[in-house]
């Protein structure tokens, strides 16, 4: 009780204070946008912004009911969203280094909890969602050999979903798992090929391929389009960190990085899963800022699950 009563009581004041609306946020300009303009489905489909407004649709719906802003029913969402973050992240810590004492998990849940409260404060809330979609995905991920072989596909259909609420982080997360499921699966276990799954992980892709291609269409005008929106994009990245930090804490971050790296390399092999989502969430950075952060719950999970594994 006590165990639980810990774990949850950074997300119970996080929750009155998002009630009372002294923390608050700001549903994001384009689904409501869409919202405003009573769109047809059809015309929802077809737009680059369809997906994640599918997503605040019911935000807007319960809004409407209710009679209150769609702002503050967005807003009391973000604990609940934040609760999803820290359980599957937990979950995945506890994959990766054993279940531990109650007291154990309930600690890595309110300090996982913590982290993205605060997290959410420095942002206006909507890239929570991506997190959630990037704890989901990795904990389907970890669970697959422990699942007969099998990833969940509501899991992943949810992950990407999620992940929708931005372009970046979209994109990414699809990359992710179809890379995941080229190279575990149809490379290392060639007897999963037949199974049903692939065909419905197949389907889904159909299903995105449309959206996917708006979206590139999208990102490329935005740049400017051609071969010029590409440079236009890096430079939209980590350049634009580049730009404005010291060369020498750069050269020095990338050192330490280097070398924090070669000191666990075999723990990173280990959990490969995991560190290979962090390398290709903070690959997407090159591309944009905030495509990078949803490499922050795997970065998270292995760094606590180091930690502990240290302790014992």
């Amino acid at each position: 009780m006590i165990a639980r009563l810990i774990s949850l009581a950074p997300l119970i004041i996080y929750a009155v204070f998002c009630l009372l609306g002294l923390v608050r946020f700001e549903l994001w300009s384009q689904v409501v946008s869409i919202w405003k303009s009573d769109s047809s489905p059809l015309e929802i489909i077809s737009n680059p912004h369809g997906i994640r407004f599918l997503l605040a649709l019911p935000i807007f719906q319960i809004s409407r009911l209710l009679g209150v802003s769609h702002h503050w029913i967005f807003s009391i969402t973000m604990p609940a969203i934040i609760f999803l973050v820290a359980w599957f992240s937990t979950q995945s810590v506890l994959k990766l280094n054993g279940s531990g004492s109650s007291m154990c998990r309930a600690m890595v849940f309110a300090g996982i909890s913590i982290f993205f409260i605060l997290l959410s404060l420095l942002m206006n809330g909507r890239l929570m969602f991506a997190m959630a979609g990037s704890s989901i995905l990795l904990w389907t991920l970890l669970n697959w050999r422990s699942n007969n072989w099998r990833i969940n596909f509501l899991a992943v259909l949810a992950a990407i979903i999620l992940s929708s609420v931005s372009s970046g982080t979209f994109l990414i997360t699809v990359f992710a798992f179809y890379l995941f499921l080229l190279i575990t699966i149809a490379i290392d276990y060639p007897e999963v090929r037949s199974r049903k799954e692939i065909l419905f992980y197949a389907l889904l892709l159909v299903v995105l391929v449309p959206h996917i291609t708006m979206l590139l269409i999208k990102i490329l005008d935005f740049f400017g389009g051609g071969l010029n929106s590409i440079g236009n994009m890096l430079g939209h990245g980590y350049l634009l960190i580049m730009d404005r930090v010291s060369p020498i804490i750069l050269v020095l971050g990338s050192l330490i990085a280097l070398g924090i790296g070669f000191q666990y390399r075999r723990t990173l092999i280990k959990y490969w899963v995991v560190s290979s989502m962090v390398v290709l969430f903070l690959a997407g950075g090159f591309f944009g800022i905030s495509t990078a952060t949803i490499a922050l719950p795997p970065l998270l999970v292995i760094s606590i699950a180091v930690i502990l594994k240290s302790l014992t």
